[in-house]
């Protein structure tokens, strides 16, 4: 099997033909045009070394000039500077196109390099430039050097031209250089082809297995970069989910938390509501002087407050009504007045139908006897005022108090029995 031919670019010319070279030779200034001045005794020196050395052409005769004044200085020499310039100059484009013409005709060298050397030689030409024009600058005050000055403008004007043209020239080298990494690049991959071709007899080169070696190493770094950026992806998303993962297990403990306090206070919202009902029907039971225990009951189950024992005690046969008491005190009241003037013998016959006919005032009136202080009692129940009653009835006698001791005792069971359940509403309003 013929092996397919490889065509051979690096020896071959390029088909782009070399940009046209610029004539920019500095024309020679004319006999008639350079100033001649009489020679000086002295011969004179070039300003700069470096430049190719020039023949001073002879000087051609002219006519005197006009006799100078008494202050005018004495004339210089100026037909030597020019040609040193115009020498410069020559040397300069002269560079420049041998540099072009070698750039076009060698295809091997270093474009970069080679470049950087042209711009760093114009560099040092235009600062040679520079100083012969500062050493123009100092003949100022001297004669006429305008012919001097035109011919360093035209050099100015040729070194730019030189400089456009080397411009173009990097131009076309940069666009020359991409072409050719382009077919280097497919060049590259022809030659991995034909490298991965087996031989004749099917066995596969040294250049076949060594392509398709650096193909795995491709692949396999390729694939390892995959697999890193895999991972890296993979971990960050980890990262995110356990992120997540904990923001969702504060907020889950948050809300929970939440819900069990609004579960607790709706609880302990229920049980006051359940106990006030309960203790409602209590205060209906105390109030009205009924039993209460089914309320009582209640109460006590539900466990928001402890219940006092005056209320526990009378939850089965309820406590006296204000009624009770309003109708039980006349009795009672009689058998205290009895009892005291039956230990106070004597008063005459009033004091005597007193007695036996158990007379007592009605009307609360004023006074410290104990019918005074029976009456103002017995009003003070006839009101539902049956602490005010129980405090004028401990001023009276050891005897009346013990007479009026059982109706003390009811009015007093229904005096704490109200005091209790007004303590229990207040603590469970509170609550």
């Amino acid at each position: 099997m013929a092996k397919e031919e490889i065509p051979e670019t690096a020896g071959k010319q390029t088909d782009k033909a070399p940009p046209e070279a610029v004539d920019m030779t500095l024309a020679e200034p004319s006999l008639a045009e350079t100033p001649q001045t009489p020679p000086d005794p002295e011969p004179a020196t070039t300003p700069e070394s470096s430049a190719p050395p020039i023949l001073d052409p002879a000087p051609v005769a002219s006519p005197a000039p006009p006799p100078a004044s008494a202050s005018a200085p004495p004339a210089k020499r100026g037909g030597f500077l020019p040609l040193v310039l115009g020498g410069v100059v020559a040397g300069a484009i002269g560079y420049g196109l041998a540099f072009v013409q070698d750039q076009q005709g060698g295809g091997g060298t270093d474009v970069a390099a080679e470049l950087a050397a042209r711009d760093a030689t114009i560099a040092e030409l235009q600062s040679r430039l520079s100083n012969l024009e500062g050493t123009t600058a100092d003949l100022a005050d001297g004669p006429d050097i305008g012919p001097l000055q035109s011919e360093v403008e035209a050099a100015s004007t040729a070194a730019a031209e030189a400089s456009g043209s080397v411009a173009g020239l990097r131009d076309d080298l940069t666009a020359s250089i991409d072409a050719l990494g382009e077919d280097v690049s497919g060049f590259e991959d022809r030659l991995t082809n034909l490298e991965q071709r087996p031989e004749a007899d099917g066995s596969l080169s040294t250049e076949a297995i060594d392509a398709y070696e650096r193909e795995i190493a491709g692949l396999r770094e390729e694939t390892a970069q995959a697999v890193d950026d895999l991972t890296s992806r993979v971990s960050s998303v980890e990262d995110g989910f356990e992120e997540l993962r904990a923001e969702i297990t504060d907020g889950l403990a948050a809300v929970r938390a939440e819900a069990a306090a609004v579960e607790t206070q709706s609880e302990a919202a229920a049980t006051a509501a359940e106990a006030r009902a309960a203790l409602s029907g209590i205060r209906s039971g105390v109030e009205s002087g009924v039993p209460y225990a089914d309320a009582m009951e209640t109460f006590v189950q539900i466990g928001a407050a402890e219940a006092p024992e005056v209320l526990a005690a009378n939850a089965d046969g309820g406590v006296p009504s204000v009624a009770t008491l309003r109708a039980e005190f006349p009795d009672a009241a009689r058998e205290a007045l009895a009892t005291v003037r039956s230990e106070n013998e004597g008063g005459g016959m009033g004091g005597f139908f007193q007695r036996q006919f158990n007379v007592r005032s009605v009307e609360p009136r004023e006074g410290d006897s104990a019918d005074a202080v029976l009456s103002r009692a017995e009003a003070a129940v006839a009101e539902g005022r049956l602490q005010d009653a129980l405090a004028e009835i401990e001023t009276l006698p050891d005897g009346a108090k013990e007479a009026l001791s059982g109706w003390t005792e009811a009015a007093t069971t229904r005096v704490e029995a109200l005091a209790a359940v007004d303590t229990l509403t207040q603590m469970l309003t509170a609550n």
